[in-house]
């Protein structure tokens, strides 16, 4: 079995999963934007983390010396206690409930508020309890500053989405009341009468004597011709008739509609489904370190305890089960007013299905990376892969442009919430010595 036995190891696993646990949530959130059903991408999401997370609990578990404390991967599945083996089950199951909530959460909130929001409450509840479960391996004197600082990290969070939605606002009604202005400017112009600035905008009749003028009758019932050149000219001249500039594309339909709405109503609605989420997720890795420490001692004497291999293929299984019930539930009844789909359906969408893959496997490996830097330094200092949303933030700022137009407040508070998660980030690695 391959085993982590340095803390620099430990921390060099954490930090890589660190990063590629930041990066699933901008996909998931690339994803929506472009209008694939969430249930369709929960679903392939689940089935990949599944698959790459038992693959790689396999190889690295068969891999290496193997001894009596630390026997192959195979040897110990077999010999695992089964109230072990359900407490990572219900463990992973438990992070599959999280992950969805967390799926929705991010479409109102979006990538820089929404997982850190999520983190930084499932930090709190996790580092408390690992600390506790793990022995008290992690010196408290930094540990706790650690979580303190997440928490400043939730609130700085709050105040750069409300900053965020009140610069959005101020935007729109600026943009609301120059329409008014330009409606007013028109009647002014026409001679005071909006029936006239109607009628000086419309288009004027041909004249009679137009010899390319159609006749009433024909024109009043008559399909529109296509230009001269047919379809094949118009695809091969985008631009109008006229030579003017080409019609912008229509923007794609968001799969959660009611996620664009500017209002605190989506806000709110953003932040009630993200808290129980990440609640659910700490009870989730507080599932896992009681399986692999046995904190409620069900093993007799001198039997063997659940490795880290073992129990995360394990909590694959749970969780994979739970990802299947929960998206056939999504897609025959939608919940937040999303497309209501089948079987069938997400079988014949390959829309954005590998990007959905890609986050799976990214997790998977961020998860697999968590357990064995925590197996070495210590289940608390391994939460210090819950700073991955700063690795979202940047990506959701740089790719998806999620502060444009926030202004300056916004940006501000969100730079100081990523100088919290880092200042979180050094206090928990820190620790682990």
């Amino acid at each position: 079995m391959f085993q982590v036995h340095s803390t620099a190891g430990a921390v060099g696993c954490l930090v890589a999963g660190l990063f590629m646990l930041g990066l699933w949530p901008t996909v998931w959130a690339l994803v929506e934007r472009r209008g694939r059903i969430p249930s369709h991408t929960f679903l392939d999401y689940g089935i990949s983390y599944t698959l790459f997370t038992v693959a790689a609990a396999a190889a690295l578990g068969q891999a290496g010396p193997s001894s009596a404390d630390a026997p192959p991967f195979l040897d110990a599945l077999r010999a695992a206690d089964p109230r072990l083996a359900a407490l990572a089950a219900t463990g992973g199951a438990a992070v599959a409930a999280a992950d969805v909530l967390l799926q929705y959460g991010v479409a109102f909130l979006g990538v820089a508020v929404g997982p850190p929001a999520f983190c930084a409450v499932s930090l709190l509840c996790s580092a408390v309890a690992a600390f506790f479960l793990d022995g008290r391996r992690n010196a408290p004197a930094l540990l706790f500053p650690g979580v303190a600082a997440a928490l400043a990290a939730i609130a700085l969070g709050v105040c750069a989405h409300a900053a965020t939605r009140a610069a959005r606002l101020a935007r729109a009604g600026a943009a609301d009341a120059e329409t008014g202005d330009a409606a007013e400017e028109g009647v002014s112009s026409s001679g005071g009468s909006p029936t006239a600035a109607a009628a000086a905008a419309s288009p004027q009749p041909p004249m009679p004597h137009d010899p390319a003028a159609p006749s009433p009758a024909v024109s009043a019932t008559a399909p529109p011709q296509p230009p001269p050149g047919g379809l094949r000219h118009r695809r091969h001249n985008p631009r109008g008739a006229d030579g003017g500039a080409p019609a912008a594309a229509p923007a794609p339909k968001r799969a959660i509609e009611a996620a664009d709405s500017p209002h605190a109503g989506a806000a709110l609605l953003g932040f009630a489904i993200v808290v129980p989420g990440a609640l659910l997720n700490s009870a989730s890795y507080v599932l896992f370190v009681v399986a692999v420490k046995d904190a409620l001692g069900v093993l007799p004497a001198g039997a063997p305890r659940l490795d880290v291999y073992t129990a995360a293929a394990l909590y694959a299984m749970g969780f994979g089960l739970m990802a299947l019930l929960v998206s056939c539930w999504a897609m025959y009844a939608p919940p937040l007013g999303t497309q209501r789909s089948s079987v069938s359906g997400w079988a014949g969408d390959w829309r954005g299905r590998a990007l959905c893959v890609l986050s799976g496997a990214l997790t998977s490996g961020g998860d697999m990376l968590q357990f064995m830097g925590g197996d070495a330094a210590g289940y608390a200092a391994a939460l210090l892969v819950s700073a991955h949303p700063l690795v979202g933030m940047a990506v959701g700022a740089l790719a998806l442009r999620e502060l444009r137009g926030a202004g300056w407040r916004a940006v501000t508070l969100v730079c100081a919430q990523a100088g919290a998660y880092a200042g979180s980030v050094a206090l928990l690695a820190a620790s682990a010595a």
